[in-house]
């Protein structure tokens, strides 16, 4: 069992301690300690995976925040308005209630995504400016410019008595960014004269061995597709994040005559906030609602679901449940996004929905709809070169990326290297930095609603559903034990009703066997008996073990 670290004899140490984002891609958060006080950086959500059913969004577990150190936190700063960065701001905020730390961009996409929830007037949200530091607590911040796919991406030098670190957040060189501006190298190399201890750095193409690419490069390709099928209605899948993305879809429909509909709330969500910030003001959209003025081949439709998410635009328009779209035969879908590890099956099954309607699919694939906004291997060679830190700590990664990003920054001069995880404590020391234990991470799903921890039951019982299926017994008995009728039985997902009634009829022999055998009235000794007897008869018959619901009314 892991040994509870006393954070009381480390009042004086620099501790960085991520909880998400250091073993996936996705979901980060990261922490800071100094002198008892703790400042958190980003709250993001991550996608989920096959294994939870039901399940679209995930995000950190903070047990440890809410159970350790929340009234030492002194705020909480984000880089940038990425979901996998803010995106669980609108889900856990209330168990931490810090002050918020952001751009007006960033600031403007967490209003809107809080007013939903109904708490955003209890907030305190602190808009701050690139280049003009900012204290919080124990830690002086300055958030510097760096390009990404989003506007307002920052990251940031944390400066306490200890040393400064330098947090990369996301990002990238590139001389045409489209939206925001272009990455000083002159301040960067600054920041690195002037001493940084340690660099937390994104990790995602850390394997990429050419240049990310150019977000101005991707807006000429979409121009020349756009412009390629005229006679067609052309609908586009993307980030809604990705604003850079956004305009250069906007300017190409206009060079193509094209009218923009935007559908998913997160994409419309964040045009206003890039509007109500003073970016896209030569776009206009339309809503779904005027589509009918004009002729398909009229219209380009910018819609959320990249990722082939349930519940997302792309799906209902590929399920032919969208109220107001539809497609026919040699219309276009582009998915200009990246296949992230883990979603391939569901991206993929999308792709295929779409190709049996004999619609062009286009993507990351077959053509250049998309560039990463995160650096390859030799532009973080380049910002090593730059920054200089005595000690580097890759995140924003998996294993492998996280491994190799070690490798790349030990090549690049940097012989102080941590492999890191998900809750790892972190010493930062010049000297002597070195993990002195381990705290609870591991992550939330997101269910409607509902917040559940990873091994609820939720969860566990839908597994069972999906892979094995369920019998559902009702049994009514009087107060003397005797059964008044016979049970009832169904088995949803393991045996048929007409075809399998053989089957279900000696089940119900023998569980009023067991039931005979019985000498009691508590229904969950009953209960349990006949479970466990339905358990061990069902496996020895198809060599499966699903669900066991059992219902006993006593009358």
């Amino acid at each position: 069992m892991q040994k509870k670290i006393n954070f009381k004899n480390h009042k004086k140490d620099l501790i960085f301690l991520p909880l998400g984002g250091s073993g996936e891609i996705g979901m980060n958060l990261n922490l800071y300690h100094y002198n008892g006080r703790w400042l958190i950086v980003d709250l993001g959500l991550g996608f989920a995976e096959l294994d939870l059913p039901g399940i679209d969004i995930i995000v950190p577990n903070i047990n440890f925040i809410i159970k350790e150190i929340k009234n030492n936190i002194e705020g909480l700063v984000l880089t940038h308005a990425h979901e996998d960065h803010i995106g669980a701001v609108p889900y856990l905020w209330s168990e931490i209630k810090c002050p918020i730390y952001a751009t007006k961009f960033t600031a403007e996409i967490v209003r809107a995504k809080c007013r939903e929830y109904g708490f955003l007037n209890k907030m305190q949200i602190v808009e701050t400016h690139p280049n003009k530091p900012f204290q919080v607590g124990e830690f002086n911040i300055n958030m510097i410019s760096i390009t990404h796919s989003v506007p307002e991406m920052n990251g940031l030098v944390i400066k306490t008595e200890k040393g400064k670190i330098f947090h990369t957040g996301d990002w990238k060189f590139d001389d045409e960014p489209v939206i925001g501006e272009v990455t000083n190298e002159e301040r960067l190399r600054e920041i690195g004269e002037s001493g940084i201890l340690a660099m937390v750095g994104d990790s995602t193409n850390i394997f990429q061995t050419e240049p990310s690419g150019s977000e101005g490069e991707v807006g000429r390709n979409l121009e020349r597709l756009i412009a390629k099928y005229t006679g067609n209605l052309i609908v586009i899948t993307t980030f809604a994040s990705n604003v850079a993305r956004l305009y250069s879809m906007c300017v190409a429909a206009k060079k193509s005559g094209r009218k923009v509909v935007l559908q998913g709330r997160s994409l419309r969500r964040m045009y206003a906030a890039a509007k109500e910030s003073g970016y896209l003001q030569d776009i206009e959209v339309y809503d779904e609602k005027q589509i009918k003025k004009f002729k398909r081949n009229e219209l380009l439709v910018i819609c959320t679901g990249c990722q082939g998410e349930l519940l997302a635009v792309t799906n209902k328009i590929a399920n032919k449940t969208h109220p107001h779209i539809s497609l026919l035969e040699n219309d276009v879908v582009i998915f200009s996004s990246k296949i992230i590890p883990g979603n391939e099956k569901k991206i993929y099954a999308l792709f295929n929905k779409l190709a049996e309607m004999n619609v062009n699919v286009l993507s990351e694939r077959n053509e250049f709809v998309h560039v990463s906004g995160h650096p390859s291997r030799p532009e973080v060679m380049k910002m090593y070169k730059y920054i200089k830190p005595k000690i580097a700590i890759p995140v924003h990664g998996e294993a492998i990326h996280l491994r190799e990003h070690c490798n790349v920054a030990a090549s690049a001069g940097v012989f102080n290297t941590v492999n890191i995880r998900n809750g790892d404590v972190l010493v930062i020391d010049e000297q002597d930095t070195r993990k002195i234990g381990k705290v609870e991470s591991g992550y939330y799903a997101i269910d409607g609603n509902l917040i559940l921890d990873s091994g609820n039951q939720i969860i566990k019982n839908r597994r069972i559903l999906r892979d094995n299926g369920a019998v559902f017994i009702t049994l009514t008995i009087n107060s003397k034990k005797k059964s008044l009728h016979d049970s009832n039985i169904t088995a949803p997902g393991v045996f048929e009703d007409i075809e399998d009634k053989e089957i279900l009829d000696d089940i119900k022999m023998n569980l009023a066997k067991v039931f005979s055998s019985l000498n009691t009235l508590d229904t969950n000794k009953i209960k349990s008996s006949l479970e466990s007897f339905v358990k061990k008869h069902v496996h020895n018959l198809i060599k499966k073990s699903p669900l066991i619901c059992i219902n006993i009314v006593i009358i």
